[in-house]
């Protein structure tokens, strides 16, 4: 999918005016000829686990807004958290008998959200849950929902005793996923953005594998999420592709003044070759986040499940983690630029393709020995095409890319 989500841009402020000036302002910069789904992230439901029932500020049923998603060209999306339900749903209040206990108590997970709901993990040992979930599924896409972001997987594998079964939590977690898989139809596409990677591998289309993307929570959180998501990227892509399509999660452009900077991160977030999902407010977004605003290799390869591939991912070093908050540890840690691979390739037909990242917030220096350009075949290359706003120069021994603080270059090779 080549999505806009809602959640960088709402948050749980989240309405159903709020939805259709996002549809409108697609049109009007000319997103809806690049981008073919539109989903809705938290904050349209009237409670957690209350999946079905929108709240009195979004203002309107799911029907009715998923309706009016796809008549103006998009699948329609939806978030959700499976494994969880608010204290006050309605769930919770009729069923406190579906909610997973551990020494006599309902299970919370009081770190899956920041503002102060009360959450408890369903018991998905119970067939009475797993046919609520099932059923829940099929209800929202008879409302017209056909792509699903499913949150706080990893939270159904929370120890605790089924009081219907003896199983464990990876039991529990193998079960719901049985039960969102018999929920959805053909053609539906579901994808996890926070799970136990192994576990869930080859049971949904997508899944997330790195954090939010350019997130300007701190001054400094910005770059360490660049370090962090190359590393992720570098380390999971190549391999997690052959079992779905990654998701790199939503990126934004808000809060990166510089054009450089600007374009790596769309770049960055096309080579994992998975979902392109756009997260900004209105007033940000333009025809640059297009996916036609890309190269020609980036933007065919987005959906396609096939990732640029680091050259040389384990020549980088990675710092040891040092105790401190985990913000400081990303920026700690990650301000170590020489740790992140510099050079990805991909095959471009009969060509080999090359992008050189500069993650240094400075003017940078980054050189391919000649030897490297062999892993594409034997023989003599030469430039056929460039992107990017860098300087290339090519000799017999190296290829040297002179790129901008935090920029990226792209080149596509042909043999001679």
């Amino acid at each position: 999918p080549r999505m806009y989500t809602t959640w960088h841009a709402d948050f749980e402020k989240l309405s159903h005016d709020g939805i259709l000036g996002h549809l409108d302002h697609l049109k009007q910069t000319g997103l809806d000829q690049s981008i073919n789904a539109f989903q809705i992230d938290d904050g349209y439901q009237q409670h957690w686990g209350d999946w079905l029932t929108t709240s009195a500020q979004f203002g309107t049923d799911l029907t009715t807004i998923a309706t009016e998603i796809r008549a103006r060209g998009f699948e329609p999306g939806l978030w959700l958290a499976p494994p969880l339900v608010a204290a006050d749903s309605a769930i919770a209040r009729r069923h406190p008998d579906w909610i997973l206990r551990r020494d006599g108590r309902p299970v919370r997970c009081d770190t899956c959200n920041t503002r102060g709901i009360k959450l408890y993990v369903l018991d998905f040992g119970n067939d009475e849950v797993t046919n609520w979930l099932e059923q829940t599924m099929a209800r929202l896409q008879d409302a017209g929902f056909s792509l699903f972001k499913l949150d706080f997987l990893a939270t159904a594998v929370a120890v605790g005793a089924s009081a219907a079964t003896d199983t464990t939590g990876l039991d529990r977690f193998h079960r719901m996923l049985a039960a969102i898989r018999r929920g959805a139809r053909p053609g539906t596409f579901l994808w996890s953005a926070t799970q136990p990677l192994f576990p869930t591998l080859g049971a949904l289309d997508g899944y997330r594998v790195s954090g939010d993307l350019g997130f300007p929570f701190f001054d400094d959180l910005p770059l360490a999420n660049w370090y962090h998501y190359a590393r992720t990227l570098a380390l999971r892509a190549p391999w997690l592709n052959r079992w779905g399509i990654i998701d790199p999660d939503g990126f934004f452009l808000r809060g990166q003044p510089d054009a450089s900077r600007r374009r790596t991160l769309l770049w960055l977030d096309a080579m994992a070759g998975g979902i392109y999902a756009i997260g900004d407010r209105d007033a940000d977004l333009s025809a640059a986040h297009s996916p036609s605003a890309l190269p020609q290799p980036l933007r065919d390869g987005i959906g396609t499940g096939v990732s640029w591939i680091p050259i040389d991912p384990f020549a980088y070093p990675i710092r040891t983690w040092t105790p401190s908050p985990v913000v400081e540890q990303l920026i700690t840690v990650d301000r170590n630029t020489d740790a992140q691979p510099p050079f990805w390739f991909h095959r471009c037909g009969s060509d080999a393709c090359v992008i050189a990242v500069n993650w240094a917030p400075f003017q940078r220096t980054v050189a391919l020995p000649a030897s490297h350009l062999t892993r594409f075949g034997s023989g003599s290359w030469t430039i056929a095409e460039s992107w990017g706003n860098g300087t290339l120069f090519k000799s017999r021994s190296e290829l040297r890319f002179d790129l901008p603080a935090m920029g990226a270059m792209a080149v596509r090779l042909a043999r001679r």
